[in-house]
């Protein structure tokens, strides 16, 4: 019997299992957040922060990454399950969602890692859900996966280097996807969500070498 976790106590199951289940064991079945926040009125720094769940690896992830002062920066952090799959809190960062699909904290600890985050996203738009996407070899899954997408505001600090940088409202982007993704075998796919000041148009596109159409879909979303 798997071991339980504290969100088995709740009415979120869609299988007859416990949470930490999923539909299909493989090696490359993730849950993923990613959050990227950007100037809107000019080049330069780029802030990402990404938290993750692999249910075959028993681990969960933190990724805060991006670009200070024209240098890449690049930080990881990571925890065991220990019955525990969807917190996301690794003690060197967390994600809470305070308002679903409207409000979202972001913070890591600056002495802990290689960039220190502490950001509210707030919607800017509606949050889209592309359509189910999957891509097959013979019997083997390859890609099978959900994925929402949204605009927003974000607003706080970033550190680096032992320097703390102010954000005053910065727009970007952030999404949601979860199934299998084995990267290494997918074909070339673009996503990409441009941030304009009426709304966000965004979209994911999947195509072979040969421009074959795997996968397309996204939207218009105005503010």
């Amino acid at each position: 019997m798997p071991r339980l976790s504290a969100f088995d106590e709740y009415l979120v199951h869609q299988l007859p299992e416990p949470i930490g289940v999923v539909q299909q064991h493989h090696p490359h079945w993730r849950e993923s957040l990613f959050f990227v926040a950007h100037r809107p009125d000019s080049l330069g720094d780029m802030v990402i922060m990404t938290f993750a769940t692999f249910p075959a690896r028993q681990v969960v992830d933190t990724l805060q990454m991006g670009r200070v002062g024209g240098v890449r920066v690049l930080g990881r952090h990571e925890r065991p399950y220990d019955g525990d799959p969807s917190t996301m809190d690794t003690g060197a960062a967390r994600i809470e969602i305070v308002t679903p699909f409207e409000e979202v904290r972001l913070w890591a600890d600056p002495d802990m890692g290689e960039l220190g985050i502490d950001l509210t996203f707030r919607a800017r738009t509606p949050h889209y859900g592309l359509r189910r996407g999957a891509m097959r070899a013979g019997d083997e899954p390859i890609w099978d996966q959900r994925h929402m997408l949204q605009s927003g505001w974000y607003e706080g600090t970033y550190t680096h280097g032992g320097t703390t940088y102010e954000i005053d409202h910065w727009w970007g982007q952030r999404d949601h996807s979860w199934g299998i993704r084995d990267h290494g075998r997918c074909p070339m796919w673009t996503w990409w969500q441009l941030q304009l000041e009426d709304g966000m148009l965004g979209n994911w596109h999947w195509e072979f070498a040969n421009g074959a159409l795997v996968y397309s879909d996204g939207c218009w979303s105005p503010t």
